[in-house]
C-alpha cells in the first residue's frame, strides 16, 4: 500500500495552495518544530511526533482519510499533528488551516452569542423565548397514543413557556429529526424542519415557524434532548440584536478574537480549502459523501450546525474560554458569564443525561474535574481544561465519526503530551 502524505506539527496545514500537491505527491519540506511555542509561531512542519506517526499508521491502514489535533497549554502548543488528506480528489493534504465542517461545535459559539446578549441585558436567560419569537407562544407536548391507530399521537399544552435557559441546556423538548424516529420526529418530516442548511432561500426563521407548529417532547425543563435548541437560539440573538447571526458572530466574535477563516460560507476564493466528509462503502472502501465539500450556506444560519472553521481559528475561541472569557486583551464574555455557562445545569435528572461524572451547561458538556467542551457529528471536538491550562483539539471528517476509536486514542495520547510538557 503507498503511503499518503504525512504533515506533523503546526504548520500541518500550510495549506497547500490548490494545485501545489496531489495524491501521488510528497509533502513539502518543512522545518522542525518544537513543543511549547506560542501559537503565534505555528507554521512550520515537525518531526514527526508520537501523534504524528499514530494517524499516520490510522491514515495507512484506511481507518480514516485525514485527521488534524492540537494541544495548547497556557497559550503554547504543546503538539500539533496531521495526517492524510482532506481532499483527496484535490490532492489537499489535512492540516491546521484546513476550512471543515465543526457541525455541532458551531452550538458553544452560539451559546456565546446569547450570554453576550444577557451580559448587556438584551436577553434574559428565564425569560419565554416567545418574548422574542412569538411563534413560540403556547406550545403543544405530545403525549403517548394508547390506541397505536393511525389518528397520531395526542398532544396538550405544555405546562410553562420554553425559556432561554431551556434552549441553552437542551431542556426545551426539541429533537432532531434525523435522530427521533418517533411521533416528534414525524412531524419535523411531515412539516419540512430542517436539521440543516438545504437548497434555496429557506432561512431560520422560516425553519423556527415550522418547528414551531410541531410538539415538544416533553414539558420545557423536564428532561434532556439533544436537538434544534441551539438553532432557535440562534435565530433568538438574530431577532433580539437585529442582526443576522453571522454578522453577529463575525463583529462580536470572530473580528474581535481574530478568527478571519471561520463563518457560515467559505469565502469563493478560499473554496479550495475545504474539506470533504467521507463514509465507508458496505465493500469497506473510504469514499467522499456528495456535495459535502459545499462552501456553506449565505441565507440558512444554523445555529446549531452551519460553521466551517480551521484547528488554529477555533483554538482562539477556546482560548478565550480559557481566559474566562479574554484573549489577548480583548475581552468577549465575563469570568463569572464563563463559570455559569460551564457549571452543569443537568445534575437533578436522574440517569445523568451524558453518563456518569457528566452534565450540560449553558452551551457545554461538563465533565466532574472541571473541564468543558463539544464535539461535532464528522468527527470534531474540543475540550477546554482550565485545571492543567490546556485546550484540546481532534478533527476529522468522517461519518460514522469515531472511525476505529481514535477519539479515544486521542485523549490517551494527549494526557501522555500534557503529562511530559511536550511531543
Amino acid at each position: 500500500m503507498s503511503r499518503i502524505p504525512v504533515f506533523a506539527g503546526a504548520a500541518l496545514l500550510v495549506l497547500a495552495a490548490p494545485g501545489c500537491s496531489n495524491a501521488q505527491g510528497t509533502p513539502p519540506a518543512s522545518a522542525p518544530f518544537h513543543a511549547s511555542a506560542p501559537v503565534s509561531a505555528v507554521s512550520a512542519a515537525a518531526a514527526p511526533s508520537r501523534i504524528t506517526e499514530e494517524w499516520q499508521a490510522r491514515v495507512d491502514r484506511g481507518e480514516v482519510m485525514g485527521v488534524v489535533s492540537l494541544i495548547l497549554r497556557d497559550g503554547e502548543v504543546l503538539s500539533a499533528d496531521s495526517a492524510g488528506w482532506a481532499h483527496r480528489d484535490r490532492g489537499l493534504p489535512m492540516g491546521l488551516r484546513t476550512r471543515v465542517r465543526i457541525a455541532s461545535m458551531t452550538k458553544p459559539v452560539t451559546s456565546v452569542a446569547a450570554m453576550i446578549l444577557v451580559e448587556e441585558g438584551v436577553l434574559e436567560l428565564d425569560a419565554p423565548a416567545a418574548r422574542w419569537i412569538p411563534a413560540l407562544e403556547g406550545l403543544e407536548v405530545v403525549e403517548p397514543n394508547p390506541t397505536g391507530d393511525e389518528a397520531g399521537p395526542a398532544t396538550r399544552s405544555a405546562s410553562g413557556p420554553v425559556t432561554v435557559r431551556h434552549l441553552l441546556t437542551h431542556r426545551a423538548g426539541f429533537a432532531y429529526g434525523f435522530i427521533d424516529r418517533g411521533p416528534v420526529g414525524d412531524a419535523y418530516r411531515r412539516l419540512g424542519v430542517r436539521d440543516a442548511a438545504g437548497p434555496g432561500e429557506f432561512t431560520m426563521a422560516d425553519n423556527v415557524a415550522r418547528l414551531a407548529e410541531a410538539p415538544l417532547s416533553f414539558d420545557p425543563g423536564a428532561r434532556w434532548q439533544y436537538g434544534l435548541s441551539t438553532d432557535v437560539l440562534g435565530h433568538l440573538v438574530e431577532v433580539a440584536s437585529g442582526q443576522d447571526l453571522e454578522s453577529f458572530f463575525r463583529t462580536r466574535i470572530f473580528g474581535p478574537l481574530g478568527m478571519d477563516a471561520t463563518g457560515f460560507l467559505v469565502q469563493q476564493e478560499h473554496a479550495g480549502e475545504i474539506a470533504a466528509t467521507y463514509t465507508r462503502t458496505p465493500g469497506g472502501d473510504l469514499v467522499m459523501v456528495p456535495g459535502s465539500d459545499a462552501r456553506g450556506s449565505a441565507v440558512f444560519y444554523s445555529g446549531g450546525a452551519g460553521l466551517a472553521s480551521t484547528a488554529l481559528d477555533y483554538a482562539r475561541f477556546a482560548r478565550m474560554l480559557l481566559g474566562g472569557g479574554e484573549l489577548e486583551g480583548v475581552r468577549i464574555l465575563r469570568p463569572e458569564t464563563v463559570a455559569a455557562m460551564t457549571t452543569s445545569e443537568t445534575d437533578d435528572l436522574a440517569p445523568p443525561p451524558l453518563g456518569p461524572g457528566r452534565g450540560f451547561g449553558l452551551g457545554f458538556r461538563v465533565e466532574a474535574g472541571g473541564a468543558f467542551g463539544w464535539d461535532g457529528i464528522y468527527g470534531t471536538s474540543f475540550e477546554v481544561d482550565p485545571a492543567s491550562g490546556t485546550v484540546r483539539m481532534l478533527l476529522t471528517q468522517q461519518v460514522p465519526r469515531n472511525p476505529a476509536g481514535i477519539e479515544g486514542a486521542f485523549r490517551r495520547l494527549a494526557d501522555e503530551v500534557v503529562q511530559n510538557g511536550g511531543n
